[in-house]
């Protein structure tokens, strides 16, 4: 299966500027087949596909997609590839996927500390639960949080960042929306609008700031 890959830019927001932190890579057009957490053979391909994308030393952060089922089937080669290039591992972190439970939560280990995000925070079964045994670095807020009031948000934007390095606030679709995110103290954004906006003003794999509006 030929796999192809496009990139989703995450952003710095200081309230004016913008900036590229990083990419996630995502699979451009996928196959209903891609979406079956149980397919552990397929999801590692993929991920392995999209780590030789990445360039050897790179100059931006990257985030690749996982389902906790192939983290844990595939631990040990994960391993090795975060040890066998020290340079791009630095700079690139697993996005574990949870669409089901995968056994009881501690069954879940991560003894070598490899860098985990967790992905859809707040959807499926990607909870509060799991954020405090897997201990990752870094959080991806779904926009189901919009729903909250922002006093509560705040709230838990901080409990979660105090046991972590940053928290990212995903699926931004409105100006709006990322001031709202923006108050509640986040560290970095993403979405399509903001996606798109980086790309048009300071070009796929700029460094530089932008203006918003």
């Amino acid at each position: 299966m030929a796999i192809q890959f496009h990139q989703q830019s995450i952003v710095r927001f200081d309230g004016k500027n913008i900036s590229i932190w990083g990419h996630e890579l995502l699979v451009r057009h996928p196959h209903p087949r891609l979406l079956n957490p149980f397919d552990t053979e397929l999801d590692w391909e993929i991920f392995r596909a999209a780590w030789e994308k990445i360039p050897d030393n790179p100059s931006l952060c990257w985030s690749i997609n996982l389902f906790t089922t192939t983290f844990c089937k595939y631990y040990h080669l994960l391993f090795h590839l975060f040890t066998s290039n020290h340079s791009k591992a630095q700079r690139t972190f697993i996005e574990l996927v949870e669409l089901c439970p995968y056994g009881t939560i501690e069954d879940i280990k991560n003894p070598h500390g490899l860098p985990i995000i967790l992905d859809d925070f707040g959807t499926k079964f990607s909870n509060i639960d799991l954020y405090l045994t897997l201990r990752p670095v870094a959080v991806k807020f779904d926009r189901i949080f919009f729903e909250l009031p922002l006093e509560t948000m705040c709230s838990l934007a901080r409990f979660v960042k105090g046991n972590c390095q940053f928290i990212v606030f995903e699926k931004i679709e409105s100006w709006e929306e990322l001031m709202w995110a923006y108050s509640c103290g986040f560290d970095l954004y993403q979405g399509f609008l903001l996606d798109s906006n980086a790309q048009k003003e300071v070009g796929r794999d700029a460094t530089d700031s932008v203006v918003v509006r």
